[in-house]
C-alpha cells in the first residue's frame, strides 16, 4: 500500500473536519429539543471525551515534564474550550434552529480567531486574510439575513448564544 500524498492527506482530514463539526450541530441540536438541559449535555460530552482520551491526558496530569502548557494557560483553556463553549452552543440550540448554530458558529470563527490574534498576539492580518474575512462576513451576513427573513425574533438569544461559543472557542 502506497503512502498519501500530503494533497490527499488534506483531503481526507478536510473531510474528517466537516463531518465531525455538521455532526456537532446535528447531535447539539438533538440535544437542545431534549428534556436534558444544556449542563447535562456538556456534562455527558465532558465525561465520554475524558474516558475516550484519558490514556492520553493522564499521563500528563501526572507527570510535570510532559505538560506543554502553563497551568493557567491550560486551565484558560479548558474553561473557554471545554465549558463555556459546549454550555453557550447548547443553550443556543434551545432557542435558534441548528442552521442558524451552523452559519454563527462555524461563520464566525475565523473572524473572533483573527480579532484575538490582532489583540492578544499583536498579529497583523494579511491582504490575504482580509480579503478572506470580508469574504466570510459577507457570506455570514447574507446567510443570516435570509434566515431572519421567515424566523421571529425568539431565536436571538440562541443566535447571541452562538456568536458567544465562537467568542469562547476562539
Amino acid at each position: 500500500m502506497r503512502a498519501l500524498q500530503p494533497i490527499e492527506k488534506g483531503y481526507i482530514f478536510a473531510l474528517l473536519t466537516i463531518c465531525i463539526w455538521s455532526g456537532f450541530i446535528v447531535i447539539s441540536r438533538v440535544g437542545g429539543q431534549s428534556p436534558l438541559t444544556p449542563f447535562d449535555v456538556a456534562a455527558l460530552r465532558t465525561v465520554f471525551a475524558a474516558a475516550i482520551l484519558m490514556p492520553w491526558w493522564l499521563p500528563r496530569v501526572l507527570n510535570s515534564s510532559k505538560r506543554k502548557l502553563p497551568w493557567y494557560q491550560s486551565l484558560t483553556f479548558a474553561l473557554l474550550a471545554g465549558v463555556s463553549y459546549p454550555l453557550f452552543a447548547y443553550g443556543g440550540f434551545q432557542y435558534a434552529p441548528a442552521n442558524h448554530g451552523a452559519v454563527l458558529i462555524a461563520g464566525t470563527l475565523p473572524f473572533f480567531t483573527t480579532l484575538f490574534a490582532l489583540a492578544l498576539l499583536r498579529e497583523k492580518p494579511s491582504f490575504q486574510r482580509m480579503l478572506g474575512l470580508a469574504l466570510i462576513i459577507s457570506g455570514v451576513t447574507t446567510l443570516f439575513v435570509a434566515m431572519m427573513r421567515g424566523a421571529s425574533w425568539e431565536s436571538l438569544p440562541g443566535d447571541l448564544m452562538f456568536l458567544g461559543a465562537s467568542i469562547c472557542w476562539s
